[in-house]
């Protein structure tokens, strides 16, 4: 092994693959995929890193930073595997969480239900206290009742303790107090307050966003010190860094008091991915379109900017804290196809997982999945999958694809085909859901695909719905660990006024952006070995008086705000008042710490052919005969049409007929559909 240059590792863990990423200085990129470990997932995370780090040839001596994203957080919510959170509110409103918003979650269905809380009625406790919507104290906290709840509670067998009272986004005093008193009785208890979460007004997010917190915060910190500890007896040592929702990344310090954070920060890295690749090969709109083994991510982005979205969900339950503005469908290699009770062919959104994953990989599986859809079609070598590393089995996929056929009356190859027009029809479907609430036609953009089954369905999905060019980044598969290298260091903050515009006060508005900077660069200081320079984001949620909900628009001063928020709410809906009063109803910072970044650059080798045979794959009704060949012979300039496969360990690539693929300077392959 060489120490070299110091080099950065990114990885991202995913339903049935963990990705890893070493990648130097000067812009060489090692790639490698291990399967995940549900049950440990810090095992596949090790050994994905010592992996790669012998294929580059690196001395983990060299590390100079290791950024990790992770789904503990979001699969404990998914799975129902969190703590036992015993919440308390203020008396009188114990119900908070069982309301919600009282309305179901798809109003034109009979059969729809209702998300259940984290914390259900049983373990919610009302404490005497209260504040008036101006944040001046109506009721006096009672320490009292706050401990005698608190004990109630504890000896329950809670396991953490989330604090959320009325009112408190605008005096947080009352819960501050509470956390003190509790921690003096239980100091070692998890106890986290609304405040120091997200301080907004809507007390059921609020308040949902405090209890979710603390219902992953047990897993995710042992998670965390688990891999800290691991990482040294590694010889890893060197700073561990956490992606977060907002697309980038903190330090671990901050990941373990806030983990609800890192709630959905692996589609998030390959955005920030994607942003990179678009700079340097010159695209100004895509959409994006990840498919990983349990699900397909889908995003739109236009210029360099990151799209937020404050109004995601997770198993139903709304996360208003930023977030990259992604859609989701349980549409991955690993979605199980099966036929529904009236014998129609379904595909997702159950998987199969890592464990034990598609029938082809003999793990156990049994029932077909989309991945045994693919070996059956062609499209991907079960000889060469992961370069080799996994054979695939392809007469336990045929055969169960055949039962599934027997049950749906249909021949194999009609079901074979059947299942990824099935799958291709969801993604097309999501995609035009996505184009419609943007506003977009998505004819006019670049479908960039990635992820482990993205690039082998990209044409599929294009000529589904129009689009007309595909970019396919040289290491799909490993496309989110790749960004998660290149993200710039984010801390968001808000502080919820409730105004009218013409009441703000700019020596105000610029105090508490002046304290919030300060507080960010203190939370980063322990990164500043990998910081370029540190800036502060402002922006403002606007409304018209009296609507419901805001829009974002970032300003400098507040005389701007006016123009920019009509600007952005014509742009969105259409339609402007130039004449009705406006309300501010938060300010929100955004600390961001720009990282360095090393430069894209194709990490093959030329020296070797690129053809390396031909495989014949069943398409539709049809069958072709395609040249195979490697990605990392395909050097910048490389020209070819269409139908033909390129293989790569991370990844199979199947351009079918009538588009025509091209190489660039840093190994993007661009597929252009001929006319």
């Amino acid at each position: 092994m060489q120490t070299a240059e110091a080099f950065k590792i990114g990885v991202d863990i995913g339903g049935t693959f963990t990705d890893i990423t070493v990648i130097e200085r000067n812009g060489r990129a090692t790639t490698h995929k291990t399967p995940s470990t549900p049950h440990a997932p810090a095992e596949s995370v090790l050994r994905g890193i010592r992996e790669a780090l012998e294929l580059a040839e690196l001395d983990p001596a060299g590390c100079r930073s290791f950024v990790h994203g992770s789904t503990v957080g979001v699969n404990t919510i998914i799975q129902r595997l969190g703590a036992k959170v015993g919440v308390l509110v203020t008396k009188g409103f114990e119900d908070v969480l069982e309301l919600g918003r009282a309305k179901m979650p798809d109003p034109f269905s009979l059969t729809t239900m209702r998300s259940i809380p984290l914390s259900r009625r049983d373990w919610v406790r009302g404490v005497v206290e209260r504040m008036d919507s101006r944040g001046q104290p109506l009721v006096e906290l009672d320490r009292v009742s706050l401990l005698d709840n608190a004990r109630e509670l504890v000896n329950k067998g809670a396991d953490a303790l989330a604090v959320t009272f009325l009112n408190s986004y605008r005096n947080s005093r009352h819960e501050e107090i509470a956390r003190e008193l509790i921690l003096a009785e239980f100091p070692e208890m998890d106890v986290a307050i609304s405040t120091d979460i997200w301080p907004q007004i809507r007390e059921y997010e609020r308040a949902t966003v405090v209890v979710m917190n603390s219902y992953i915060a047990p897993k995710v910190k042992g998670y965390l010190r688990h891999l800290v500890r691991a990482q040294a007896s590694e010889g890893l040592e060197c700073p561990l860094y956490m992606t977060s929702s907002n697309g980038g990344i903190v330090p671990i310090g901050h990941a373990q008091e806030r983990p609800i954070g890192t709630l959905l920060s692996g589609p998030a890295s390959g955005i920030v991915a994607t942003l990179q690749l678009m700079k340097a090969s010159g695209l100004d709109r895509v959409i994006t379109m990840d498919i990983g083994g349990t699900s397909a991510d889908l995003c739109v982005l236009e210029g360099q900017d990151v799209p937020y979205a404050w109004d995601q969900e997770v198993a139903g339950l709304p996360i208003t804290l930023p977030s990259v503005d992604i859609s989701s469908i349980g549409a991955g290699g690993g979605s199980i196809a099966f036929a529904d009770n009236l014998g129609l062919l379904k595909v997702g959104p159950q998987s199969a997982g890592a464990e034990p994953g598609p029938v082809a990989y003999g793990r156990g599986g049994t029932q077909p999945t989309l991945t045994d859809a693919y070996l059956v079609s062609g499209f991907i070598d079960g000889d060469n999958f992961l370069g080799g590393r996994l054979k695939l089995d392809l007469l336990s996929a045929r055969k169960s694809l055949e039962a599934l056929a027997n049950k749906l009356n249909l021949g194999l190859s009609e079901t074979v085909q059947g299942v990824v027009q099935v799958a291709t029809s969801n993604l097309a479907a999501e995609c035009t859901r996505l184009a419609a609430k943007k506003g977009i036609d998505p004819r006019e953009y670049t479908l960039v695909a990635f992820g482990g089954a993205g690039a082998t369905h990209g044409c599929l999905l294009a000529d589904e719905i129009g689009v007309q060019r595909i970019a396919i980044p040289y290491s799909p598969g490993t496309f989110c660990a790749n960004g998660s290298t290149a993200a710039d260091f984010r801390l968001d903050y808000l502080k919820t006024v409730y105004l009218p515009v013409s009441r703000l006060k700019q020596a105000e508005v610029d105090a508490w952006f002046d304290e919030v900077d300060a507080s960010g660069r203190a939370t980063l200081a322990e990164a500043s070995s990998d910081i370029e320079k540190i800036v502060t984001l402002r922006s403002a949620g606007v409304r018209y008086l009296g609507q419901g909900y805001e829009v974002t628009v970032p300003f400098a001063h507040i005389d701007e705000l006016p123009g920019r928020f009509r600007e952005e709410y014509a742009k969105l809906y259409g339609a402007r008042s130039d004449d009705s009063p406006l309300e501010v109803i938060s300010i929100r910072a955004t600390v961001v710490g720009l990282t360095r970044k090393a430069p894209l650059a194709w990490a093959g080798d030329a020296s070797s052919p690129a053809r390396k045979g031909a495989r014949k794959i069943a398409l539709g009704d049809k069958e072709y005969d395609c040249p195979v060949f490697m990605r990392s012979a395909m050097a910048p300039g490389w020209e070819h049409a269409g139908p033909f496969i390129v293989d790569q360990p991370d990844t199979t690539c199947v351009v079918t007929p009538g588009w025509r693929g091209t190489v660039d300077a840093i190994g993007t392959l661009h597929l252009t559909k001929e006319h």
